[in-house]
């Protein structure tokens, strides 16, 4: 049977091969060293900072009306970076991202279940934007 679609080299930003090895090199090899637990309420979301080579070890979790930054430390330990409590008791941020302005500065998007996304200046620890989603009903 004739090839229902043909493969074609794609091109663009972000097409273009990666470059490395693929034999682990032992440098950054993981080991479960510590357990951590964050209030009463439940973690929903963890997300790494993978958008700065400079944060490798910086992650961000989520859960209840709380969203922390960590540092990974050598000895296997977490340094707690930032904490922002929401204001409202009631939310629960179920989700998070990585972002950075065009300055480079880190910023960390969160949202939960009162509809808003907070964009979050990690460098100032400043509210750097608040969106409410609208909903529609048709």
């Amino acid at each position: 049977p004739a090839p229902i679609t043909r493969l074609v080299p794609v091109q663009g930003l972000g097409c273009e091969a990666a470059v490395g090895s693929l034999v682990p090199s032992g440098s950054r090899e993981f080991k479960l060293c510590s357990k951590h637990t964050e209030g009463k309420h439940p973690l929903h979301a963890i997300g790494f900072n993978f958008a700065d080579a400079r944060y490798y070890d910086v992650f961000a979790t989520a859960g209840g009306n709380r969203v922390t930054t960590y540092r990974g430390l050598p000895d296997g330990n977490l340094a707690v970076l930032q904490a922002y409590i929401d204001a409202d008791d009631a939310q629960s941020f179920y989700t998070l991202s990585w972002a950075s302005d065009l300055a480079g500065t880190p910023l960390l998007v969160a949202a939960g279940s009162n509809r808003v996304i907070r964009v979050i200046n990690c460098a100032t620890g400043k509210l750097f934007k608040r969106v409410l989603l609208a909903m529609v009903v048709q």
